[in-house]
């Protein structure tokens, strides 16, 4: 039986959080958190270890080795990365790079198996450990996202400082959030205000696939869509990625055609990751 979560508590802890993120005042956010005995405290304590990733300086890093895949759902991005389901006629970006002698940090967003993803997953109307009673507004609900991703900014910073031939792939960014919650009506400049201390990659690849092709892919699977899975939103965060320089300033970003043959998009693919210049 999923916990239940109050989304207006849920709400102000959330609230409470992006105004002292953008303060730096950490010592004064953990005695609000310690004091709201309403949420569980390993939520509270989750909140607390990824809200420390987005206020103390990080090490620098080279961010050469940093390659996010990305787009709108079901493009095929978690298949590209690391074909989990071994289709056979594709090679994942993740053992390419290791035929390439690298080292590969894995990473997928959102991450629903910690206690802030299942908070996402509850919020999307997917199947979790908690759910929310009564609406959480779009206008706090992305902190959520920034949160998960945090959970994650020093491991990547770490990885990437060992050598040049440590890599990160991930399925997904801040980029995402951008994308998603832009079309929700959030500012991007909140999300990168909110993440300014989160280290961002190089290398960009968008999957992009016309929503009628992808509306018939989503029928195949038969999967219950969640939350953002409407094709009128997805249109919009469509167009939103497509220009993507406008509203998010780093790395290199391609565009990928993904409504080719599952081969050709991975052909294409692996061009790009070959090209990419480590140094």
């Amino acid at each position: 039986m999923p916990k239940e979560i109050s989304a207006k508590k849920l709400e102000n802890i959330l609230k409470i959080t992006e105004e002292y993120v953008n303060s730096r005042n950490l010592i004064e956010l953990k005695t609000k958190l310690d004091n709201n005995s309403s949420i569980p405290k390993v939520i509270l304590k989750n909140f607390l270890n990824s809200t420390n990733q987005l206020v103390k300086n990080s090490t620098k890093s080279n961010t050469a080795g940093f390659i996010v895949i990305t787009g709108i759902d079901k493009t095929g991005k978690t298949t590209q990365c690391f074909n989990p389901n071994k289709l056979k006629n594709i090679t994942s970006i993740y053992k390419v790079l290791l035929k390439m002698q690298k080292k590969v940090l894995k990473i997928s967003l959102p991450t629903y198996t910690t206690y802030i993803g299942s908070l996402i997953s509850a919020y999307l109307g997917k199947e979790s450990k908690f759910s929310i009673s009564g609406k959480l507004s779009p206008d706090y609900a992305w902190i959520l996202w920034s949160l998960d991703r945090a959970q994650y900014n020093n491991q990547v910073i770490n990885w990437l400082n060992i050598n040049k031939q440590h890599v990160v792939l991930a399925d997904r960014w801040t980029e995402s959030n951008i994308a998603y919650q832009k079309a929700v009506g959030i500012d991007h400049k909140r999300i990168l205000e909110f993440e300014k201390k989160i280290i961002q990659p190089n290398n960009i690849i968008i999957l992009n696939m016309p929503i009628k092709i992808l509306d018939k892919r989503s029928k195949n699977m038969k999967e219950k869509n969640d939350l953002y899975e409407k094709n009128n939103f997805l249109k919009n965060v469509q167009d939103i990625y497509l220009k993507l320089n406008k509203y998010y300033s780093y790395g290199t970003i391609n565009i990928v055609n993904s409504s080719d043959s599952v081969k050709t998009v991975n052909n294409n693919l692996i061009k790009i990751i070959k090209n990419i210049n480590f140094e």
